[in-house]
């Protein structure tokens, strides 16, 4: 269950971004449903990153909790997603992998 907030507030963000229109070009559903072979089916790749964010997270920081440093569950939970964030572009596809640099580009300066 530690895996479901974070998966919840980053749907929110997601669909937040999609209805302001602030980088169209970075649809995380549509990617992932791309990523299975059904990139016209946003719904699986929605489907993907609750399990992914729910099931694999809930389980990575269950397991990991113990071994990271420090106390705090947040802290942990804050390493995870920075790890993972810095390892995304070298896990996905090579198209996939510009699109998400392209799209990080416009936002820092």
């Amino acid at each position: 269950m530690r895996g479901s907030p974070p998966t919840v507030v980053l749907s929110l963000l997601m669909v937040l971004q999609a209805m302001m229109g602030i980088m169209p070009q970075l649809d995380l559903p549509k990617m992932l449903a791309g990523m299975m072979g059904s990139p016209e089916m946003p719904v699986i790749g929605w489907a993907a990153h609750f399990v992914i964010g729910i099931v694999v997270y809930g389980i990575a920081i269950a397991v990991l909790d113990s071994k990271l440093p420090g106390t705090s569950p947040v802290g942990h939970g804050v390493m995870l997603g920075t790890y993972t964030l810095s390892s995304v572009p070298g896990m996905m596809p090579t198209k996939v992998a510009a699109t998400y640099s392209r799209s990080l580009r416009s936002v820092m300066p």
